[in-house]
């Protein structure tokens, strides 16, 4: 078996070992046999969740899941942090992403194995959960918020 190269390079026919005719032979076969997907795409119920955080009064969020229109009781929350607690220093990036973090404390295990589309008026947190990186102190919750994602499915 030979191959062949793009024509004026060095290397225009070149002989193949017997070992790479065996991989491109059992290549060829499996790429002829294979199903058009080999990988079956499941539809996943979609959640819709909402962040938003406060400089001064704290987190909150709330979801609605299949055909609701309106959020449920149990659906919301909203953490005030005492003024004690609070970080004023704290950029209001690192605030938004905690808010995204705390969406998936909250309920990320009841979500397990569907699909979260996650609202934010941050762009810069939403840039940082499409992309998956961010500058600075975000990062370090933004990785938290990455890892239960994943542990979520």
């Amino acid at each position: 078996m030979e191959a062949y190269f793009p024509p004026g390079s060095a290397h225009s026919k070149r002989r193949l070992s017997h070992e790479a005719q065996k991989d491109l032979a059992g290549w060829s076969q499996v790429i002829q046999n294979s199903p058009e997907r080999s990988i079956t795409i499941k539809k996943r119920a979609v959640i819709l969740a909402w962040s938003d955080a406060s400089s001064t009064k704290g987190l909150g969020a709330f979801y609605l899941s299949g055909t609701e229109m309106t959020p449920r009781p149990e659906s919301a929350f909203a953490i005030s942090i005492p003024s004690y607690q609070a970080k004023a220093r704290e950029h209001i990036n690192t605030q938004e992403m905690c808010a995204v973090e705390q969406v998936l404390l909250y309920w990320g295990r009841q979500w397990k194995g569907k699909q979260l589309i996650i609202h934010t008026d941050n762009r810069t947190v939403a840039h940082a959960l499409a992309n998956h990186s961010i500058r600075g102190p975000p990062m370090q919750v933004l990785r938290t918020t990455l890892l239960l994602a994943a542990d979520y499915d």
